[in-house]
């Protein structure tokens, strides 16, 4: 008796909706969500700890390039973290 291996185009549907939506949550979603968590407590840090307000003109760009210094910085952790 012969089986016919091949795959419906349903099962097929299937399973490429299965890997995309695995894929875009994995490699998009995750990364997307620590970044930005690293980056707003970064951003909570600089303004509870009054850099901002009571510090030279030349220091207010610590509030704008610190956060993202930091978001930046993590980079290199997310595939340790998510593979």
């Amino acid at each position: 008796e012969v089986h016919d291996l091949t795959p419906s185009a349903r099962a097929v549907r299937r399973a490429v909706l299965h890997a995309s939506t695995f894929q875009a949550v994995a490699t998009m979603l995750l990364p997307a969500a620590f970044i930005h968590s690293v980056v707003h407590a970064a951003q909570h840090v600089l303004l509870h700890a009054r850099l901002g307000y009571a510090s030279p003109p030349h220091l207010l760009g610590w509030r704008r390039w610190v956060p993202t210094g930091c978001g930046i910085a993590c980079i290199p952790l997310v595939p340790v973290l998510f593979d």
